[in-house]
């Protein structure tokens, strides 16, 4: 449809994504449960993607029956916007139900030691920071010019060492040893760097299943588009905790109608019960190029005994005949640079090793996460962001024992609401990504239908008090200026992490929007 052509171009014929009507409506059994989640929303999917752009229904239909919204979403969503509505743009601390928690010291190693699936563990609050793990996988974007660089060039080897070097910095903020929240089923994550910054881009992820977890990505701008669906295999091993990302990740760039893809690397959690926790990334992996026969090998090192091989990576572009071409070394945690030339990508001073902050940051966050949680004006966010997340909010403002009675109250709420599907006998939808056909070239198995973008649109015009027709010579696919008043880059709009944090009122003082009256 044209909101599809007008915000992503047109991909190669093997990789387009599926339109509701070529969703398959039957299929045989499987005993992969990742397929068996796939099949069942194949089924039931169509009546869902149809709605990708019919905006007079977005209000009364954004979201089902299914009791999921109600208890943990919709509720909670309607008393942050009665809070936002009372006291327009003065909201600096959103008040959220508490309930406390009385066993936040749980021993990680009896939780773990005991579990059949490390994914399902519930994790005690005093292990967690205030993000979402939906948010950890937009933090992979921070260095994202690199893919801007690599649409931009020329040389098909020097393009391969670029796309390298990107999915080394996309593990530049994994070194903190704090466990994001695990997102609940339906939640949603997005986030729009915009113009004037010299590499806007868009990016949303999705819950798309909870048991197994599995989260679906889609990123792009106008040079390129990435997307993934992202589950992880785990093992613990006594003192470390071993998880393999599943998935295979595709980057399409535009320019030449080239698709790149491959998988990820084991990250290795060391000294969980024992000693100092520290994290590495470990393993090799290979990226392929469907259009010609250049790869790039991509080596993390384990650290050995001394610890001298500890982050060192390399990217090694290799042409057709396995000969090489050019190469890239340095460290995930603190850049790569050409080994004949300079730095392609580089942490700030005091950014190495994960420790992107200024030393008031408690979290270890990196500028680029901060933006990442500002929550700001809530009614220019849908109700399932990760940003609005009561546990989340609570420990962010370090109400620590209240942040884990809501998180234990959140997982109850989703246990009730699992329940309740079963004895109706519905099956979970996403919204926002579609179930590929089993028989469909792209391994992936979740591609975007687009309309996360054109509800936000209109979400953010009815809070304007406009049409969303009235967005002129607005910019879709290139990050845009169809908000250019905000340059904080978040999603909704407004605020910032400050704000959040200490509750602080200078920030939004400064700020001179004009208030605009708000229509439901």
């Amino acid at each position: 449809d044209v909101y599809k052509r007008q915000e992503y171009g047109t991909r190669p014929d093997h990789i387009s994504a599926m339109s509701a009507s070529d969703t398959p409506t039957t299929k045989k059994a499987s005993k992969d449960p990742v397929e068996s989640v796939r099949s069942a929303v194949r089924r039931t999917s169509s009546s869902s993607a149809d709605q990708l752009v019919d905006k007079s229904r977005f209000e009364d239909s954004e979201f089902s029956d299914d009791p999921q919204w109600k208890l943990l979403f919709t509720d909670h969503y309607a008393r942050l916007v009665a809070q936002q509505e009372a006291a327009g743009d003065e909201v600096t601390t959103y008040e959220v139900e508490e309930t406390d928690d009385n066993k936040a010291n749980t021993s990680l190693l009896s939780l773990l030691s005991s579990a059949l699936d490390i994914t399902a563990v519930s994790v005690p609050i005093s292990f967690c920071e205030p993000t979402s793990f939906l948010q950890k996988l937009c933090e992979a974007l921070q260095f994202a010019e690199l893919l801007d660089q690599a649409a931009d060039e020329e040389d098909p080897y020097r393009r391969m060492g670029l796309i390298g070097a990107y999915f080394v910095s996309a593990h530049s903020n994994n070194t903190r040893t704090a466990k994001p929240f695990n997102p609940l089923l339906g939640e949603t994550f997005a986030f729009e760097r915009k113009a004037p910054h010299p590499h806007p881009f868009r990016f949303v992820a999705e819950q798309v299943s909870h048991h197994p977890p599995i989260a679906a990505i889609h990123a792009h701008n106008d040079r390129w588009e990435l997307w993934d669906e992202k589950r992880v295999s785990s093992k613990f091993n006594g003192n470390s905790l071993t998880m393999q990302p599943l998935g295979t990740l595709h980057l399409h760039i535009k320019r030449t109608n080239e698709v790149y893809s491959w998988g990820a690397v084991q990250c290795t959690a060391q000294n969980v019960v024992l000693g100092s926790m520290w994290v590495e990334h470990h393993g090799e992996t290979t990226i392929r190029c469907d259009s010609s026969d250049i790869t790039a090998h991509v080596t993390f090192k384990k650290a050995g005994w001394l610890s001298k091989t500890r982050y060192h990576t390399t990217v090694q572009v290799l042409d057709s005949k396995n000969a090489p071409k050019c190469a890239l070394e340095g460290t995930w945690t603190g850049g790569m640079k050409w080994t004949d030339g300079d730095f392609v990508w580089q942490c700030k001073e005091g950014e190495e090793g994960g420790k992107g902050v200024t030393s008031a940051d408690p979290w270890g966050f990196t500028e680029f996460t901060r933006q990442l949680l500002v929550v700001g004006d809530a009614r220019k966010l849908p109700a399932t962001d990760s940003r609005l997340r009561p546990d989340r909010l609570l420990l962010s403002l370090g109400e620590t024992k209240k942040a884990g009675g809501m998180k234990k109250r959140l997982e109850e709420k989703q246990r009730e609401a699992k329940k309740e599907r079963e004895k109706r006998g519905l099956v979970w939808v996403p919204r926002f990504f579609v179930p590929a056909s089993a028989a469909d070239d792209d391994p992936n198995g979740w591609q975007f239908n687009g309309r996360y973008w054109a509800m936000h649109e209109a979400r953010i015009a009815a809070v304007e008090g406009r049409d969303v027709s009235d967005a002129k010579g607005a910019k879709t696919s290139n990050g845009g200026d169809d908000a250019v008043d905000d340059d904080d880059g978040d999603a909704s709009g407004s605020g910032s992490y400050d704000d959040e944090k200490e509750g602080s009122k200078k920030t939004r003082k400064k700020r001179t929007r004009k208030k605009k009256k708000s229509t439901k």
